[in-house]
């Protein structure tokens, strides 16, 4: 697959776009482009949807433009960027930005891969009424998207429903050789301390959180709670309320080292693509819990939970036994390496750019 693209195009260019640079989408986009160092990566992007988080520059692009945060200059701004850097393909990374980039392509003639990060039409806390119309808008985009890249298992299965003409490509979630979390190593305080990690939203449910807070101190009050992100002020509050100290956003080796102090993680979504920080834990061996939802099904069994008296159960067992990461973690390891990601991005390129 490498020889036959890059002989086709030796300095094939990926012009990514994304509105929401920002937690996980920017740790996944920053993975691909050292996954692919080979082509020339071009960033379009702007943190819109990231509360108190500054945006950073991703690494081994070789340009980056600021995507405007309003809807119409935005699907210009792809329009535009596309036309001044002649992209072979554009990479579009979240719902909006494939909307954006499949808009601007009825200009500009580039191949649309789409990943979408946690497609919207999925999400359960979203209305029927809701859901089915951003199904809607999915399929009518679909016309324009040259291949779907699901980057879980779940979310190709979904993205497979919307047009049955667009090849499907999982491009699994994976760190990179250099990122810190192959490095350091779970090191639990002496003292039990729970986290959760990333953006302070619905999405991510706060409250589930809150409830497993209050579920464990009912049998533990000695145990110390952790939220490593920010996001929505009223949901901030109500978890500094409950006794949880919020870090802020934290990054890059600093993430990594409060993820490795952690007793546990215990992750609290409602709703994924498939998480980075999930692969930041178990890779550094952090004991780590997650809500039993569909985009989480590669995660052991054992290590999924449906209420938050079922997390408070799981919680207490592991503070009692301090047991390392189960290895029931390893087939979930090798699925999401840094080399099977990088076969399934040349092969999604592959297939947007050749006939």
């Amino acid at each position: 697959v490498f020889q036959r693209l890059y002989l086709w195009k030796e300095a094939m260019r990926v012009l990514h776009v994304t509105e929401c640079l920002a937690g996980g989408v920017q740790t996944a986009l920053a993975g691909y482009v050292k996954a692919t160092p080979e082509l020339d990566h071009v960033v379009l992007a702007n943190s819109r949807r990231g509360h108190n988080i500054t945006m950073r520059e991703v690494e081994g692009s070789s340009a980056f433009y600021v995507l405007p945060t309003n809807h119409l200059a935005a699907v210009k701004k792809v329009a535009k960027v596309a036309r001044e850097v002649r992209p072979d393909v554009i990479h579009a990374h979240s719902s909006f930005a494939g909307a954006y980039s499949r808009i601007a392509t009825l200009c500009v003639n580039v191949p649309v891969v789409y990943t979408p990060h946690a497609i919207a039409y999925g999400r359960p806390d979203f209305s029927s009424v809701k859901r089915a119309a951003y199904k809607g808008v999915e399929k009518l985009l679909s016309w324009k998207t040259k291949v779907f890249a699901g980057c879980s298992v779940h979310e190709s299965e979904l993205l497979s429903d919307l047009n049955a003409r667009v090849p499907v490509v999982t491009i699994p979630n994976a760190l990179p050789p250099d990122h810190p979390a192959q490095e350091l190593r779970w090191g639990a305080s002496s003292s039990p301390v729970v986290g959760m990690v990333g953006r302070i939203n619905e999405y991510r449910d706060p409250q589930r959180f809150i409830d497993i807070v209050e579920s464990v101190r009912r049998h533990n009050s000695d145990v110390e709670f952790v939220w490593i992100g920010d996001g929505d002020d009223a949901q901030r509050d109500a978890l500094k309320a409950a006794g949880v100290h919020v870090t802020g956003w934290l990054g890059g080796v600093d993430l990594q080292k409060k993820l490795t102090e952690l007793s546990m993680l215990v992750y609290t979504s409602r709703w994924d693509g498939f998480p980075m920080v999930i692969l930041e834990a178990i890779n550094s061996h952090v004991p780590t819990f997650v809500s039993n939802i569909a985009p989480l099904k590669e995660c052991p069994e054992s290590a999924r939970f449906d209420t938050a008296e079922q997390a408070s159960s799981l919680v207490l067992k592991q503070l009692e036994q301090n047991q390392p990461l189960s290895q029931h973690w390893d087939p979930l390891l090798a699925a999401h390496s840094f080399d099977s990601q990088k076969q399934a991005l040349i092969r999604a390129y592959e297939l947007a750019t050749v006939s």
